[in-house]
């Protein structure tokens, strides 16, 4: 969104919930995983955070990257990071 960047949930009749406001100016690569947990990264920090199912934001990795740029999952449910 730049600026402040912001993750919002957008409901199919139309309602908006602000899920999460990052100080990073960018949120990048939205992905939601198989057990229901969306990861995002940020530019310009490279942070790698994930919001449970539960709706609680924590950071699982800051990297020396300056952004993170796309995430896949393995087999095993492992979860990587593009920076």
């Amino acid at each position: 969104t730049g600026g402040k960047a912001g993750l919002f949930e957008l409901d199919s009749a139309g309602g908006i919930r602000k899920i999460f406001t990052s100080p990073e100016a960018n949120l990048t690569a939205l992905f939601v995983a198989a057990d229901g947990a969306i990861w995002f990264g940020t530019e310009p920090g490279g942070l790698v955070l994930r919001v449970d199912t539960a709706g609680k934001v924590s950071t699982v990795y800051d990297s020396p990257m300056r952004e993170i740029r796309r995430f896949v999952q393995g087999a095993d449910g492992s979860v990587y990071a593009l920076g």
